[in-house]
């Protein structure tokens, strides 16, 4: 009986897998991450595809790790299949804990802020440069910030990433 719910468990998880996939179609997607002109070894990388005005589901987020040199390849759905087509917010966050407990860095990473804008086509080369700020320059751009209408979530978490440095 055990045996028959985990096949009928592991069936459903594909079916939902492969839906995903046909109705939010990915295309490869690779990039480098930048702070002061120098890559960015060992974040994490976020493609979060961005809400259409038709549609509330725009699809699974694509995620990356930076690789020594700051180049990331995205995946999605499987290993190196790049990003939902479509426009995505990208998020960086800090390497996992674990495997580099002395990561430091000068730029302000952190998950909840958006750092630019990107259009991952169909086809095409879709290769992005994902340059951060400084913490200092976050500081400095706090009031502009300000009047884009951010929350104050998304203001919040940029200053602490910005005084984090000091």
């Amino acid at each position: 009986m055990c045996r028959y719910a985990f096949l009928a468990v592991v069936s459903a998880a594909l079916m939902g897998c492969g839906d995903g996939l046909a109705k939010y179609p990915t295309a490869k997607a690779t990039g480098k991450v930048m702070c002061n002109g120098q890559p960015v070894p060992h974040v994490r990388v976020l493609f979060a595809p961005m809400e259409m005005k038709t549609k509330t589901d725009s699809g699974k987020p694509g995620e990356g790790l930076a690789g020594a040199d700051g180049t990331f390849t995205l995946s999605t759905y499987h290993d190196g299949d790049g990003a939902v087509v479509g426009k995505h917010e990208v998020r960086v966050d800090s390497p996992p804990s674990e495997s580099h407990p002395d990561f430091k860095c000068d730029c302000g990473i952190n998950a909840k802020v958006k750092v630019t804008e990107v259009e991952v086509k169909a086809s095409g080369e879709n290769n992005f440069t994902v340059n951060l700020l400084t913490k200092q320059q976050l500081g400095q751009q706090m009031p502009a910030r300000m009047k884009q209408g951010l929350s104050k979530d998304e203001l919040r978490d940029e200053m602490e990433s910005a005084a984090a440095s000091k």
